[in-house]
């Protein structure tokens, strides 16, 4: 997310005229829905807004800041909007619905694929993994190193073609089955990534949307990524 001077210096700048124009209202649509993902993030962004508009008050004049801060905080309100409808699935195996949906998943991704799964030997998934990241998606990967250097892994395949990864070399297991797309929507529940998953056992995926869950799933990516 933006810092506060930096969502400072982006509001400055639109209010500079004391006009909120069509290619301003646009640009801010654009920053909101690629870096601001909770409410928390938001209100910062619009407390960000009071505080440049009072500051305007200064140079411009007044009716003009106030319509400038109602059409910022009417874009915000929208990006708002967006979080209150969420979509949830739930699948289970084995069959091969679950693995349909990674790869349903993996495919829909437009800029960014998060995994951190405990092992990967399913080809029919690795194959999509390559092929998004060699379609420029930025792939990262964490996995535990116990099952890395397991015949079938494709950890280290993945690893040696260039896909970012990194592994849990602690004497404890990295044990999560997780993964985010686009920093908007995890899949995650006890499916492993593997082919008996798939076809033999009982496991189970859960999807969704909802922006507070997918934030807990970041953070806890994350931290991870930079403790290993």
């Amino acid at each position: 997310m933006l810092s506060t001077k930096e969502i400072d210096k982006i509001l400055s700048q639109s209010l500079e005229d004391g006009i909120f124009s069509r290619g301003e209202k646009i640009a801010i649509q654009e920053i909101l829905n690629s870096d601001f993902h909770t409410s928390e993030q938001l209100s910062l962004f619009r407390n960000r807004s009071f505080v440049v508009a009072q500051e305007g008050m200064l140079v411009h004049e007044p009716r003009l800041v106030v319509k400038w801060l109602e059409g910022v905080n009417k874009v915000i309100h929208h990006r708002l909007a967006s979080f209150c409808t969420t979509t949830s699935e739930v699948l289970f195996s084995p069959s091969l619905e679950c693995r349909h949906a990674i790869q349903n998943q993996l495919k829909a991704a437009k800029r960014s694929i998060d995994i951190c799964v405990f092992t990967i030997t399913d080809n029919e998934i690795t194959s999509v993994i390559e092929g998004r990241f060699n379609a420029g998606i930025v792939v990262r990967i964490i996995s535990d190193n116990d099952k890395a250097g397991d015949r079938g892994s494709d950890v280290d395949y993945l690893q040696s073609i260039g896909v970012d990864v990194k592994v849990d070399h602690t004497r404890f297991h990295m044990h999560h089955k997780f993964a985010i797309f686009d920093q908007s929507l995890v899949l995650t529940g006890s499916y492993n990534w593997t082919r008996s998953a798939a076809h033999s056992n009982q496991e189970n995926i859960l999807i969704s949307d909802d922006k507070k869950i997918v934030s807990r799933y970041m953070s806890e990516f994350e931290k991870l990524w930079a403790k290993f």
